[in-house]
């Protein structure tokens, strides 16, 4: 997690990179869907981080819900941070 997006490690320096921005949800799923799959075990369930706009991104972690509390935490903290901040630039134009 970072502070405005969230990176998936995928292996040596290839890494995806994906905004706070432009996710809509991100939570454990086993249900079927069109996605880029970055899945790297066979599992009943992955992480599904649902976009705004175009497919969704399908990983799985070794602690899912441990991953979904975190990047929750961190989009929640991010969308507070950001209203606030477009609240000010409402005020002060």
């Amino acid at each position: 997690m970072y502070q405005d997006h969230v990176r998936i490690v995928l292996g040596g320096p290839f890494s995806a990179k994906v905004r706070f921005d432009k996710i809509k949800t991100i939570e454990v799923t086993s249900r079927q869907s069109l996605s880029i799959n970055f899945v790297t075990r066979i599992t009943g369930s992955y992480v599904e981080i649902v976009k705004k706009k175009g497919l969704s991104i399908a990983i799985t972690p070794r602690a899912s819900d441990l991953f979904v509390e975190n990047a929750n935490r961190a989009l929640s903290q991010w969308v507070k941070t950001n209203d606030s901040v477009d609240r000010t630039k409402e005020l002060t134009t």
